[in-house]
């Protein structure tokens, strides 16, 4: 029968955690908040044993976004998944414990507001995007019949600025190699540089 996880204190980021379906999850920063650790650690463990089997039709946010992140870690880069796994925790530690026939598109967005950190277009524009996926995921697989937050708007951020003649000029200077020793017409030619590649699509 396997050990069951409980939380410990990592010295190296200051934070508690404890493994949770083959996932490390942060509980309380900080070595004397080891109280504040375990109430989240119960919390977590009542979320779990309250998350119904997959072929339920009383999934949970939380059910549905572990489902999520356990079937879709192929499709996905290293990278990407890691960001998706980021954002989906945030999401579930919020609002996990609902019932998906009971969420409505304010308690995304409501979670987005309260997140003042997220302030730019394109950063809120991304986390709807990924709490999104999960659920039309879900939808897809046949474990829920809607996605609760289909409504929410997604508004992209603002294109940025052109390049000026004066900055378009320094990116060609500095894509310029040159040669040890200064240019030998008889010497072999040799395969372009990064930048001589990078020179030539600009």
């Amino acid at each position: 029968m396997p050990r069951k996880s409980h939380p410990w204190f990592r010295r190296s980021d200051g934070w508690w955690y404890v493994k949770v379906n083959g996932r490390q999850v942060k509980l309380a920063r900080g070595r004397e908040h080891k109280q504040a650790a375990l109430t989240r650690w119960h919390e977590l463990m009542a979320e779990r044993a309250a998350n119904p089997p997959v072929e339920s039709c009383d999934h949970t946010v939380a059910s549905i976004i572990d489902l999520h992140l356990t079937h879709s870690k192929r499709p996905y880069s290293p990278d990407t998944y890691a960001l998706h796994l980021h954002y989906l925790q945030l999401f579930a530690e919020a609002h996990g414990f609902r019932l998906v026939r009971d969420c409505r598109s304010l308690h995304l967005t409501g979670w987005l507001d309260a997140n003042p950190q997220w302030a730019s277009d394109w950063t809120r524009f991304n986390i709807i995007s990924v709490v999104q996926r999960a659920f039309n995921w879900a939808v897809e697989q046949g474990l829920i019949p809607a996605n609760p937050f289909r409504g929410v708007k997604r508004r992209p951020g603002e294109p940025r600025r052109p390049m000026t003649d004066e900055e378009f000029r320094r990116l060609l200077r500095a894509t310029v190699t040159r040669r040890p020793g200064g240019w030998n017409p008889d010497r072999p030619r040799k395969r372009p540089t990064p930048g001589g590649r990078f020179r030539y699509v600009l």
